[in-house]
């Protein structure tokens, strides 16, 4: 059962098929919080479903191996989290820890 409620507001969270939500976000634009797929998916490979962030906003956070600039792979833990620009989306916490399985 899905649990999540907006980091935010604590309003519920919708998803559809750009966007998951703060059910406050639109029309009234009382809240700010909203997680775009595409941009999850370009820049992380990773699709953001209702299921996921749930998972994240309960506490847990996600690993995800990418390539460095210098072309080496490395695993990062993530977590939801609003960037310097104001707009929300996955944050590289630390680095997983090699010896986990």
């Amino acid at each position: 059962m899905i649990m999540a409620v907006c980091p935010v507001c604590g309003g519920e969270l919708v998803e559809n098929d750009r966007t998951i939500q703060c059910e406050h976000a639109y029309p009234e634009k009382a809240c700010d919080f909203t997680l775009w797929k595409e941009s999850t998916k370009k820049f992380f490979g990773v699709d953001m479903t209702m299921e996921l962030a749930d998972k994240i906003l309960g506490g847990e956070e996600i690993e995800i191996t990418r390539t460095s600039k210098a072309g080496k792979p490395y695993t990062g833990l993530y977590t939801i989290g609003k960037n310097d620009k104001g707009f929300w989306g996955l944050e590289m916490t630390g680095f997983a820890n090699k010896d986990k399985k």
